[in-house]
Parts: structure tokens; C-alpha cells; sequence
């Protein structure tokens, strides 16, 4: 489903088809948020992989600057061509000094340890993992220094940017030039025509520019505009943002009855997808995952037949 999909099916709810009381940027909005909730409920429905280099005589790397800052837990961790490294536990100052090729990972803090410390720079690590997706990919403004309007749309792939009585620009966002929000901020703020591009915090610099949702001509003409990512997740969850989406518009308009309503449903919505998921977990829980930025994370334990679980904390 797309996000005009699922407005859509939200304003059949609401009896409002088109825009009169709830504006479709709140509603997006609000179903954004409820996306988010469902991923630091329900980390595994967003699964990510990032990839990375590493750098000789480094054992730590804050996984936030290299993965990205909305990466909330690590499962796996590849180097190289060893496609799973092993772990190891708590005594860390013992044994990072060792060097040599890694063949075993753990997380403290906000840091990934390799061990031993790699010798070689430029060396693939690949970290499996899940995210929370962002609010907003990146926003979009026109100062109205040049034409008389500005607007922006995304289809087919390429973001197209139009000045009434100015330039026209396009990006292809699947070209090396531009296929990272971070470049494709770059290249808009480089036009000098009175765009700006910006990227929130909590949003990775190397994702992915294609990942936009097509959007068509939208102003941008003295007002920020956000673009934003396709829905993420499993599509059978996406139905059930709808009951999320309702709890909080209705709860806004202050109609704390059919709020009260929403929220039970949105609730029931949430347990019942964890139930579903940690039935598909096959032996690890993704409850270990969300304490990556608290106490420390669970490193995965090998069972008699060597495979990987991650113990409930």
C-alpha cells in the first residue's frame, strides 16, 4: 500500500473523501507516527542491512554514525567474505587488543566491537539489523528569490523540480550522482535557483533516494515541503496503521469517545501482530533488541547445534 492509499481508506472513516477539516499532511503525519510506534513495538517487521569499511588498528565503531542513527538493534554481523561472525561476551578490554582478521562481534554502549581489532582498511562490514523509520526523508523549500511558483514531484524514479518562469530540474534517483538522500540534498543546494534540501537528524545519510514516494506537482514556493519514504513493513500490517491513524485524529478533535475506541482497536491491532511475528521468529526474540541503547545489548548464544538465538534480557 501506498500512503494516498491508506489516507484514502482513513477518510472513508472519517466521511471526509476530500480535504475539508484533517489536512492530508496531518493525517500522513499521524500515520507516520503510528508506523514508528509499531517498529519500537515490533522491531523485527523492519528489517535493514547497512553496509560499511573498516579501518585498520579500529576495534569500535559507533554503529550510529556508520549504520545510520536510525538503526535500533544489530543481529548479525558480516566482514568480508565471512558472511556471520561469531560473538563474544563482557570482557572486553582483554581481548580487543588482539588483531587480526574479525571473527567475532559484540555491542557496549553505542559502539560495534570487532575482535580481533581488524589489520586491513577497506574491508566490508555488513550489519543486519532493524530501524526505525523516519519521520520524514528530507524537506524541500523555495525562498521565492527566482519565478512566481515552485513546485516538486516524484515519479517513475526522478524527482522533478519546477520554477514558474525559471529553471526545471530533474534527478534520477537511481543515478550514482543521487541515489543517497545525503547526495540528493547536495545536488539540490548546489541548483543556486532558491531551493533548499534538508535531512532531519534521525534520517541516514546513504539511504536510499529511491526509496521517495511519488508524489505529483506540490508547492514548495516559500513553504517547507516534506518528502516522504514508502510505507515500510509487512503490507498485512500496513492495514491496521488505519485504526492508529483514527485514535490520533480523533483524539486531536478532542472526540474522546470514538478516540477511546480507536485506541482499543490500535491496541489489539499492535498484540496481535507481535503474537503473529513472534510466532515467524523461529527461536529468537526481538525483545533482546530493544535495549541497544539502554543496559547494553543481548549478545546471540549458540545452541547445542551451533545456531544463533538472541535470549530474552
Amino acid at each position: 500500500m501506498t500512503w494516498a492509499q491508506i489516507i484514502t481508506l482513513v477518510r472513508r472513516r472519517l466521511q471526509e473523501d476530500t480535504e475539508a477539516f484533517y489536512e492530508d499532511y496531518i493525517l500522513k503525519q499521524y500515520a507516520v507516527d503510528c508506523q514508528r510506534e509499531m517498529a519500537f513495538r515490533i522491531p523485527e517487521l523492519f528489517p535493514i542491512k547497512r553496509t560499511f569499511s573498516s579501518v585498520a588498528a579500529q576495534a569500535e565503531y559507533p554503529f550510529r554514525t556508520y549504520a545510520g542513527p536510525d538503526l535500533m538493534g544489530i543481529t548479525r554481523v558480516a566482514f568480508d567474505t565471512v558472511e556471520s561472525l561469531g560473538h563474544f561476551n563482557d570482557n572486553l578490554q582483554s581481548v580487543i587488543s588482539s588483531t587480526g582478521t574479525p571473527s567475532a562481534w559484540a555491542i557496549r554502549q553505542n559502539n560495534l566491537i570487532l575482535y580481533p581489532t581488524p589489520t586491513t582498511a577497506d574491508k566490508t562490514i555488513t550489519v543486519f539489523g532493524y530501524r526505525t523509520p523516519p519521520r520524514y526523508a528530507i524537506n524541500l523549500y523555495h525562498d521565492g528569490t527566482t519565478g512566481t511558483a515552485a513546485t516538486y514531484a516524484v515519479s517513475n524514479s526522478t524527482l522533478t523540480l519546477s520554477i514558474t518562469g525559471g529553471d526545471t530540474d530533474t534527478f534520477d534517483l537511481t543515478d550514482a550522482d543521487y541515489d543517497t538522500l545525503g547526495e540528493l540534498c547536495t545536488a539540490i543546494n548546489a541548483l543556486g535557483n532558491g531551493w533548499t534540501a534538508t535531512k532531519p537528524a534521525d534520517t541516514f545519510t546513504n539511504e536510499d533516494s529511491d526509496l521517495l514516494e511519488d508524489i505529483s506537482a506540490t508547492t514548495a514556493y516559500q513553504t517547507t515541503a516534506n518528502l516522504y519514504e514508502n510505507p515500510e513493513g509487512p503490507e498485512y500490517t500496513q492495514q491496521y496503521l488505519i485504526h492508529g491513524i483514527l485514535y490520533k485524529a480523533f483524539q486531536e478533535d478532542l472526540e474522546l469517545e470514538n478516540a477511546e475506541v480507536h485506541l482499543r482497536d490500535w491496541t489489539q491491532a499492535l498484540i496481535e501482530i507481535d503474537k503473529l511475528s513472534t510466532r515467524r521468529a523461529k527461536g529468537f526474540s526481538h525483545k533482546s533488541i530493544r535495549n541497544v541503547y539502554g543496559h547494553g545489548y543481548t549478545s546471540p548464544t549458540a545452541d547445542q547445534n551451533g545456531n544463533l538465538y538472541y535470549p530474552v534480557r
